[in-house]
C-alpha cells in the first residue's frame, strides 16, 4: 500500500469539506432576502455588509462561487481516481471495477456530502449561514477575481446573444413593504402614501373568496320594490350601495347608494 494513500484520503476529506462549503454558500447568499441583510446591518453586523457589497454584483459572485466548486470537485476526482487504481494494485482488482468503485461510491460521497446536504442546511437558516459564510465568500471572490473577469465577459457575451438582461437584486413584495415602511420613518414618503402602498402590496396577496359575498348572501333590490320597502332593506342590509335587480340576480340593472337614499328620506320628513 503507498505510504502517501492516507495524506490522499486526508486531503479528499479536505476537498469534500471545502465543495460542501461552497454548495451551502451559494444556495444560502441566494435563497436570504436583501432586506433582512439590511436589517442586520442595521443591527451592527459587519458580516451583513460584506454581504450585500458581493451581491451588488450577483453574477460575479455566483461564477466566483461555480469556480471555486467547480476545481475543488475537479481535485476531488483525480486524488479518487489515484486512489482507486493504488487499492486496486494492491489487491490485485480488475481495473473496470476500481473505476466502477470510483465512479459509483465516490460520485455517491460527493453529490450526498458535498452537494445535497450542506444545500439543505444552508435553505434552513438561510440568513445565519450566510453571514457566516461572508468572510469566505469574500476571500474566494478577491482570489478568484482574474478567473472571474475571464468568465463573466464570456458569461456577458452569451447574454447579449440570448437576450438576457444584466445583472439585478429583484426585490419581492415583502421586500418593498420594508422599504416603503423605511421611507414611511424617514419622512420620505407621508403616512397616507405609506398606507396606500401597503395595500396596494397586501392587495396582491388577496383571494377572491377573502372579499367576495356568496351568492345566496347577497342583499338586493329588486326594480319593483316600493320605496318603504326599499328604505327598509338598505338599512338592514349595513352595505353603503345595494345592487338593483329586474327580477332576478341575473338580471342586474344597476347599484343604489345609501347616501342617496338617507338624502331621500330627509327630503321627504323636510
Amino acid at each position: 500500500m503507498p505510504d502517501d494513500l492516507f495524506l490522499r484520503s486526508i486531503l479528499f476529506i479536505i476537498l469534500l469539506f471545502f465543495s460542501g462549503l461552497f454548495s451551502s454558500s451559494e444556495t444560502a447568499v441566494f435563497s436570504v432576502k436583501r432586506s433582512q441583510l439590511e436589517e442586520k446591518m442595521r443591527g451592527g453586523h459587519p458580516e451583513a455588509l460584506r454581504l450585500l457589497a458581493l451581491l451588488n454584483f450577483p453574477r460575479r459572485l455566483l461564477i466566483a462561487i461555480l469556480t471555486g466548486n467547480t476545481f475543488v470537485n475537479i481535485a476531488m476526482s483525480v486524488i479518487s481516481a489515484s486512489v482507486a487504481r493504488d487499492i486496486a494494485n494492491y489487491y490485485q482488482l480488475s481495473p473496470i471495477l476500481s473505476v466502477l468503485v470510483q465512479v459509483f461510491a465516490v460520485t455517491l460521497v460527493i453529490l450526498i456530502m458535498g452537494e445535497i446536504l450542506p444545500k439543505i442546511i444552508a435553505v434552513r437558516n438561510a440568513i445565519k449561514h450566510s453571514l457566516r459564510m461572508s468572510s469566505f465568500l469574500t476571500v474566494v471572490y478577491t482570489l478568484l477575481t482574474p478567473l472571474t473577469a475571464v468568465f463573466y465577459w464570456i458569461t456577458e457575451l452569451f447574454a447579449r446573444m440570448f437576450r438576457i438582461q444584466g445583472e439585478e437584486f429583484i426585490e419581492d413584495s415583502e421586500e418593498l413593504s420594508a422599504l416603503v415602511n423605511l421611507s414611511g420613518e424617514s419622512g420620505a414618503i407621508r403616512e397616507k402614501e405609506r398606507d396606500m402602498i401597503q395595500s396596494l402590496l397586501k392587495l396582491s396577496d388577496t383571494r377572491v373568496r377573502e372579499i367576495m359575498i356568496p351568492r345566496p348572501d347577497i342583499h338586493a333590490i329588486d326594480i319593483n320594490q316600493s320605496l318603504p320597502d326599499i328604505i327598509q332593506e338598505v338599512r338592514e342590509s349595513k352595505f353603503s350601495r345595494l345592487p338593483v335587480h329586474g327580477g332576478d340576480l341575473d338580471h342586474i340593472i344597476g347599484f343604489i347608494f345609501l347616501k342617496d337614499i338617507l338624502h331621500l328620506t330627509d327630503k321627504e320628513t323636510g
